[in-house]
């Protein structure tokens, strides 16, 4: 019998229903820095209706370093 370890995967810190896509740094709408965000939820969060970004933040890709 073989057992694996359950991966975990973050997710989104602002619906809590999808997994993470995306990771903030200092953001300062999410709160808490990192954030992890889900596709649905960050551009309506960080961008107005124009496209431009509401306030400055770095973003980066969510790579789940347990799949590694």
């Amino acid at each position: 019998q073989i057992f694996r370890t359950r991966h975990m995967r973050h997710k989104c810190r602002m619906c809590s229903a999808y997994p993470a896509q995306y990771v903030t740094k200092n953001d300062f709408h999410s709160g808490m820095s990192p954030c992890y965000f889900c596709e649905k939820c960050y551009t309506p969060f960080h961008y107005d209706n124009g496209g431009s970004k509401l306030l400055d933040h770095d973003v980066f890709p969510y790579a789940n370093v347990n799949l590694m």
